[in-house]
């Protein structure tokens, strides 16, 4: 596609005013009380790391009881080493104690800043497929109007950084690719080193790379592999991958394994099926029908666009933009768990590539439009579908923020008359207490063990590890209290206690129960040597 005309100054302008107010909606907007495992472990981890400790949560009960007591998020456990380990990859908590080595309260603001950045990647990427700037601006504000955009832009979540390397490594690879000599290797390494770092955030960032291949092919046939420095930047891919494998064996206890593994917790069945697409899974599923709907939801009439901007650009760069999200989409259109509620952001890394697609489609429609004032209703109205959009989004991230406040308030006063030394089991506000109530929780979620050729759990762990570590914990004198916080609690934990512990009624509301002496001999009631 030719350049057909660059923004007038004004244009300019209001595009800088405009990126400078999104900058600044992001960091206000950040969420500095995190509701979730997922984001209370990743800021977990990263405050620890710029404090010099390393992605790990201690307890001196996962040592002299044994390893389950610690948030959701950090259920990697080594024989030799009494910490309990985050178990997602390094990349986002690394990028996020950055901030933390500016101040504590800084690593709730790195995603923002790298959202930003995602912003002016989708900008730069934009101009370099296309040589328009109003088509690079117009992607730009089709990305930043999203729901996912603003919701995972503001919070630890590792979708955005993911974008922002995965972009980047496009961009310098197809900068690269028109430099000589020593520029040209140069670009090209730092696209690679860029796509593995990407790995590190997350695992399937890596499906992206054949889009490569395909766009190689498609420009240059098979004359690529006539190129020495191609050889060095799929090498460099080569050598990253192998290197996840090694990391696996270290972190994970096998080149194979992730946190996503029976071995390291993960349920039992498997996370990707064909059948998860247009069925059932054992934790939602329809995969791939809810995909559409999240995209629908978040792109709405600018996906009328798409199909236009597929057939206005230069074929080899329109099959770039489409293979990359449709491989990037892939895993999750058969994962268990489908794109919806906060999983809707595994669609957020494929947004940027259809947004240039649309604003190709949407930018060609305006051209056809002989009329100025035509034009301008065209852009004025999609303007408004922008601006309606990005208020809703930033009304529902307050909203957000706002009853996680609360809930960390509430998390406090449920705490607060306890002693300091208290020990809480409870399912659905196991990290609420660990992080906002600074006490210690035994995390008997991950009792019952999952077995990968069952494909179940193996229960009888639940009962019988449960009564034994209480005692354990117990005769260190340490009080214990269980919270019911759910009907029943999970496992029917409240009833299984009651078998073996005399309980007091200590709060209302939720339920908390203070875990006073056995009623019999554990030992002799239970078959405790299998506890681990």
């Amino acid at each position: 596609m030719k350049r057909k005309q660059t923004l007038p100054t004004f244009a300019v302008i209001a595009g800088v005013i405009t990126f400078i107010s999104l900058f600044a909606g992001l960091v206000y907007f950040a969420e500095t009380t995190p509701g979730t495992a997922d984001t209370m472990g990743y800021v977990y981890a990263s405050q620890r790391l710029a404090q010099g400790k390393g992605v790990t949560y201690e307890d001196p009960l996962n040592e002299l009881v044994a390893p389950f007591f610690s948030p959701y998020a950090f259920q990697i456990s080594r024989s030799e080493d009494s910490r309990m380990f985050l178990g997602f990859p390094p990349g986002l908590p690394i990028l996020m104690s950055i901030g933390g080595l500016i101040s504590a309260a800084g690593v709730h603001y790195v995603v923002p800043v790298l959202a930003a950045c995602c912003l002016l990647l989708v900008f730069a990427l934009g101009f370099e497929l296309t040589q328009d700037e109003r088509i690079a601006a117009g992607a730009t504000l089709i990305v930043a109007m999203t729901s996912v955009f603003w919701e995972f832009s503001t919070a630890a979540w590792s979708e955005v950084p993911s974008a922002v390397f995965i972009l980047l490594g496009f961009w310098l690879y197809l900068k690269g690719r028109q430099r000589q000599n020593t520029q040209e290797t140069v670009f090209l390494l730092l696209a690679a080193f860029s796509f593995i770092f990407s790995w590190y955030i997350r695992y399937t960032n890596i499906t992206v790379l054949p889009a490569l291949l395909v766009f190689e092919v498609a420009t240059n046939k098979f004359d690529f592999l006539r190129r020495i420095k191609i050889w060095i930047f799929g090498l460099t891919l080569f050598i990253g991958a192998v290197s996840i494998l090694l990391f696996n064996e270290f972190y994970y206890g096998g080149y194979n394994l992730t946190s996503y593994s029976p071995e390291n917790g993960w349920y039992p069945l498997p996370a990707f099926a064909w059948e998860y697409a247009l069925g059932p899974s054992f934790v939602g599923g329809f995969s791939l029908i809810e995909m559409g709907r999240v995209l629908w939801n978040n792109l709405h009439i600018f996906l009328v666009f798409l199909p236009l901007g597929l057939i206005k650009l230069p074929w080899e760069k329109a099959l770039l933009l489409f293979t990359a999200p449709l491989l990037m989409l892939a895993p999750y259109a058969i994962y268990a768990f489908a794109a919806t509620g906060i999983n809707s952001r595994f669609i957020f890394t494929s947004i940027p590539f259809v947004a240039i697609l649309m604003a190709v489609g949407i930018f060609w429609v305006i051209d056809q439009i002989s009329s100025r004032a035509g034009q301008w209703s065209v852009v004025v109205l999609l303007l408004g579908v922008v601006i309606w959009n990005t208020v809703d989004s930033l009304n529902t991230i307050d909203q957000r923020n706002q009853a996680q406040k609360t809930g960390m308030q509430h998390i406090v006063s449920l705490v607060d008359w306890s002693e300091p030394d208290a020990v809480f089991l409870s399912y659905a506000m196991n990290d609420h207490f660990s992080l906002y109530g600074e006490r210690s929780v035994f995390n008997y979620r991950r009792l019952p063990r999952p077995n990968r050729e069952t494909q179940s759990y193996e229960w009888e762990y639940l009962e019988t590890c449960m009564a034994q570590y209480i005692v354990n914990v117990q005769d260190l004198n340490r009080p214990v209290y269980f919270v019911e916080d759910g009907d029943p609690p999970y496992g029917d934990s409240l009833n299984l206690i009651k078998n073996h512990f005399e309980l007091e009624l200590v709060r209302a509301e939720p339920n908390i129960y203070r875990i006073n002496s056995p009623i019999h001999d554990i030992a002799e009631a239970l078959p405790t040597h299998i506890c681990p």
